[in-house]
């Protein structure tokens, strides 16, 4: 399957099966394995895996070699199996001393040139522990036992006693391995909803050629008298600042954005970002995003200062309209309320 659609394409996964020729029994277990795969969690997370195996690959007039490097390609998990053979050459004189080596080398490349790892490389030795054997274990199983040695401490793999033990360890590590692509699967489709959601929201003005920037203005906490007496709230207030920082950065990030800069109202040039899209925090605090609403013409959002009769009080609020002749829906601030009840507090304490 195609490397950028990782679990996607259908949700076919390719599992090449490598080994030499006395493993055959191995290999055929390999395919019951994942024929019960299939029909049981596979179904439930609508993932089939396809057996790749030169006894089931076509006949080709191209170099055998060329072809199954071909099926390496599209390959999601490679399966290497090895017992007392090492196998022979496919081409004589060739690098590589076994097709089997030739195709784990293979794959161990597409796997460090591929961003999301892939293929995934299981690699199953099977044990031997008769002592005469390893004494003396001839020239096919010295280059499996040499091979084994230059690889253990680059990869992780499993030894085997038997057969009959080699069926359940295979199916645990599948099994334990389709978990995590259904995560990564679930994962992926999650954040592409959120990415689609997020893109309609933050429609963001740019050229075909170019990528939108974005510029989060917020404003310092400044030390007034007024605000004398409600210190304490402060620290919260820009915590809260930069909480909300954080959640349009990621959020802008998921939707495609990367220039995303936070710059306070002091050090916020309006002539010199007026090509950015910005993002204002805070209105109550922030002098530069009322001043800014209040250029836009026939702007549906404001932000607005009303002074009672009689009084030097002021109330202030957003005001917002889903139409231009609509009449306003106004937002007042329930920490401005909260503010005011406990200056109150403070004064008659």
């Amino acid at each position: 399957m195609d490397q950028t659609e990782w679990g996607r394409k259908g949700r076919f996964l390719n599992v090449f099966v490598s080994s030499p020729t006395d493993v055959l029994n191995e290999r055929r277990l390999v395919s019951l394995v994942i024929e019960e795969i299939n029909r049981t969690i596979g179904q439930r997370f609508r993932i089939t895996l396809q057996v790749r195996m030169w006894e089931r690959l076509r006949p080709t007039g191209e170099n055998p070699m060329q072809f199954i490097k071909r099926q390496l390609y599209n390959c999601d998990l490679f399966v290497m199996i090895f017992s007392r053979r090492f196998g022979s050459s496919v081409l004589q004189g060739g690098e590589y001393r076994s097709g089997t080596q030739e195709e784990y080398e293979t794959a161990q490349a597409l796997r460090e040139e591929s961003q999301d790892k892939r293929p995934e490389i299981f690699t199953y030795f099977k044990k031997i522990t008769d002592e005469a054997t390893l004494s003396d274990p001839g020239p096919e199983l010295s280059k499996v036992l040499q091979f084994r040695d230059k690889i253990k401490n680059t990869i992780f793999f499993k030894e085997y006693s038997s057969v009959e033990t080699f069926a359940p360890m295979f199916k645990d590590n599948i099994i334990e391995w389709m978990l995590e692509i259904f995560d990564r699967i679930g994962t992926d489709k999650i954040t592409e909803q959120k990415r689609t959601v997020l893109q309609r929201f933050f429609a963001l003005g740019s050229s075909k050629d170019s990528r939108p920037s974005v510029r989060i203005i917020y404003p310092p906490i400044p030390w007034v008298e007024k605000w004398a007496d409600v210190t304490h709230l402060l620290p919260y207030m820009v915590i809260e600042d930069f909480q909300a920082i954080h959640k349009f950065t990621k959020d802008l990030n998921i939707a495609g954005c990367d220039d995303v800069k936070a710059k306070t109202t002091e050090v916020f040039d309006e002539h010199h970002e007026r090509f950015a899209n910005k993002i204002f925090i805070c209105l109550p605090r922030n002098l530069c995003a009322q001043r800014h609403l209040e250029k836009i013409p026939e702007s549906r959002f404001g932000f607005k200062i009303e002074h009672s009769a009689g009084n030097d009080k002021e109330t202030k609020y957003i005001v917002w309209k889903r139409k231009a002749n609509d009449n306003p829906l106004c937002v007042y601030s329930p920490q401005s309320k909260y503010l005011l009840i406990q200056r109150k507090k403070g004064r008659s304490d």
